[in-house]
């Protein structure tokens, strides 16, 4: 794929510095670095054959300049067509953006604005069955397309036994703490009976909005949640470790819109660790059970109950998950599949 070397590609990433945001490293500059792609920032003013954007762009800058010399592949990873156009919350959003700077133009419906930024790519890269449905609308070029997060896999778990207390492990960014709030009365009724503490993998701080506003401590929040929670700052260097020394893992969410589109990868990433994992029942996670022979997504407070205690109780089943999870993940979402997305998306459109 020499011809793939030869294209003058721009970028505009997530994270200020050049691959220092999990964002960047588990997608585009991913598949960069294994096939020794050449690529630089794209600004504005340049000249490309191809700009791959992410969601931490200037869209409205890039809506604008679209044409046919400079042709996009939009990175697209959150559901914001699922949300009602005119929410409050949507409208909001575009106002916020324009008013921290991140926007250049005034574009008050965020919702609209990725309708324009898809119409105007050549294709659209997605995470979710879900989200290419709502997507395809307004571009018919649409790759579903998972992180690669083998970097944090750095040790599988073999040790399934247990000790008196039940230690359940949760991994993300802090602003998906709240989804707890949906199962917290439900831990708090497991705990009565059989000891659970909960253990928080995630940043010590953040800021609440637009990743510049009002800064928090995640512990605040979590104190809230659980009497028996830890809280740990997110490090690949030691993810695996303290991931692994916890029995299972626990992915709840609540039924905001922008989770209908949601993707299984922090799923996979959990079951390639050899973790037993229980989820929300969301489309994404649902499916990905069914596929894996596993009935661990919960649809409503009984099921909640059942599998923690199910996982708590009884040993085979604990290690038989687990060990079935990650045979399943490592085969099913193998990053070579990964790679031959991205390479579709190349050869469909740019060779």
């Amino acid at each position: 794929m020499d011809w793939l070397r030869k294209l003058k590609i721009g970028f505009v990433p997530v994270g200020k510095n050049l691959g220092e945001h999990p964002a960047d490293r588990r997608r585009f500059l991913y598949y960069a670095k294994k096939r020794n792609i050449n690529f630089e920032i794209a600004s504005v003013d340049g000249q490309y054959d191809v700009v791959i954007l992410t969601q931490a762009a200037d869209h409205s800058q890039w809506i604008r300049r679209a044409n046919s010399k400079s042709r996009y592949i939009f990175d697209f990873v959150d559901s914001y067509l699922d949300v009602d156009p005119y929410n409050i919350k949507n409208l909001a959003r575009g106002t916020a953006k324009y008013l921290s700077r991140q926007q250049k133009y005034f574009r008050p419906n965020y919702w609209k604005t990725m309708e324009e930024m898809c119409a105007c790519s050549e294709a659209v890269v997605c995470v979710s069955d879900e989200q290419a449905n709502s997507i395809r609308p307004f571009c018919k070029n649409v790759y579903k397309i998972l992180d690669v997060m083998d970097e944090a896999v750095t040790n599988i778990k073999t040790d399934y036994s247990v000790g008196p207390v039940f230690n359940l492990v949760w991994e993300g960014l802090p602003w998906n703490l709240a989804h707890f709030y949906e199962i917290k009365e439900i831990l708090s009724h497991i705990d009565q009976n059989n000891p659970i503490a909960l253990h928080f993998i995630t940043d010590v701080q953040y800021f609440q909005y637009l990743n510049s506003y009002h800064k928090k401590n995640s512990m605040d929040l979590i104190n809230k949640i659980f009497h028996r929670s830890y809280l740990y700052q997110w490090n690949v260097t030691t993810f695996s470790n303290i991931a692994l020394a916890c029995d299972a893992a626990i992915i709840p969410l609540d039924d905001n819109p922008l989770n209908k589109g949601k993707p299984e990868n922090k799923l996979i990433l959990l079951w390639k660790l050899g973790l037993p994992v229980i989820t929300s029942a969301s489309p994404a996670y649902d499916r990905a059970m069914k596929k894996a022979g596993l009935n661990q997504a919960c649809h409503n407070p009984k099921d909640w109950v059942d599998q923690i205690e199910k996982l708590i109780n009884d040993n085979q089943y604990r290690e038989t998950t687990g060990i079935r999870a990650r045979e399943f993940a490592e085969k099913e979402y193998h990053t070579n599949k990964v790679i031959e997305q991205w390479d579709k998306i190349f050869i469909n459109h740019f060779s």
